[in-house]
């Protein structure tokens, strides 16, 4: 067999399922057979390690971390493409955050660990330093237009949260406030 060129390596030796290659940084290595015809390997290891330094940005996060995609998210909404929940409602991000993920990272730091995401506290406002926070799964979702807020024994609530704290399926309970019933009529009458 002619000693080929796979990706980064070239081939110096086929005996056996071992395949010894020398990899264009400099490196030799065994690589078994089925991996390099299979194209599953085309380097010793260096591409990757390549890749991994191109994903660092110049603040010195990498891409994927959680600030990072939640700034790009954040963004990402507020273009042409989400008309009907942000760009059309006129919801901007500040010029502050929208050209830098620094200052967006420097106003709202490290997102706390667990299911916390980016949250705007007036949900008609922009995203900026002064109307964001990083909230759990539970205030976000409290946090939406579509939330329902009743008042129930003089406690303001929200209707997820009045069926858990009663113990009544939400379904019925929204049923009643959608026909404009009395919510918990049936429990404590």
């Amino acid at each position: 067999m002619k000693l080929s060129r796979f990706g980064r390596l070239r081939v110096l030796d086929t005996d056996g399922q071992d395949w010894i290659c020398l990899c264009d940084c400099g490196a030799v290595k065994a690589i078994k057979k089925y991996s390099i015809t299979g194209g599953l390997t085309s380097s010793c290891g260096c591409y990757r390690l390549e890749r991994l330094r191109k994903s660092k940005t110049v603040h010195g996060m990498a891409n994927r971390c959680p600030e990072y995609k939640a700034w790009k998210e954040m963004r990402a909404r507020c273009r042409k493409g989400h008309r009907k929940n942000y760009f059309g409602r006129g919801i901007k991000v500040c010029s502050r955050w929208e050209k830098s993920f620094f200052n967006f990272f420097k106003d709202m730091g490290p997102r706390p660990p667990g299911k916390f995401s980016l949250d705007r506290v007036d949900n008609d406002g922009d995203y900026s330093p002064s109307n964001c926070r990083w909230a759990p799964d539970e205030v976000q979702a409290n946090n939406k237009r579509t939330t329902i807020w009743v008042t129930l024994n003089g406690e303001r609530i929200t209707l997820g949260r009045a069926a858990r704290k009663y113990k009544i399926k939400y379904l019925c309970l929204y049923s009643r406030w959608r026909k404009g019933l009395h919510l918990l009529e049936k429990v404590h009458g």
